[in-house]
Order: C-alpha cells, then structure tokens, then sequence
C-alpha cells in the first residue's frame, strides 16, 4: 500500500467524514448494481466484505451514512476501483 493511501485512510478515520444524500444515492444504487451483476445476495456480499446483511440492505436503499472507507471496501470486494476525476468547467 502506498504512503499516499495509508496517510488518506489515517486521515478519514480520523474525520469520519461522510457523503452528501445526492452522492450518496448514486453509490447505493451502484454497489446494488454491481452486486446483482455479478450475481451476489446481498447474504453473500456480506458474508464477502464482512459487513451484515442488513446494513448491506441499509446502504442499497440509500438509508446508511457511509464513510469512503466502507465504500472503497465494498467496492475493492466487487471487483471495482474507485477513480478521483477533477471536475472540468
């Protein structure tokens, strides 16, 4: 692991910062999206990342406030990286 993403997990476990409800929901529907893709209950995902299957549940239905942790988690057991993009204006 680079310095570079111990030092980023170092400092969002310290922040515990958390996503706006518009991000948010874009989130949940994609990792619901690339779990039935990839042809998982939410059951397995859980079993896979070791987050319960409710909160799986709870973070699908947009109803559980996420740090960039868990998503870079859920989503590493998925099979996906997460890429930071500059917004072009």
């Amino acid at each position: 692991m680079s310095d570079f993403k111990k030092f980023l997990i170092g400092e969002l476990k310290k922040t515990s910062k958390t996503f706006s409800s518009d991000f948010l929901a874009e989130v949940s529907e994609k990792i619901k999206q690339l779990r039935k893709k990839r042809g998982l209950t939410q059951k397995q995902l859980s079993e896979l990342t070791g987050i319960t299957q409710n909160r799986i549940s709870q973070i699908e239905s947009g109803n559980a406030n996420i740090t960039l942790l868990t998503v870079e988690h859920i989503f590493s057991v998925l099979g996906v990286k997460i890429h930071l993009m500059e917004d072009e204006k």
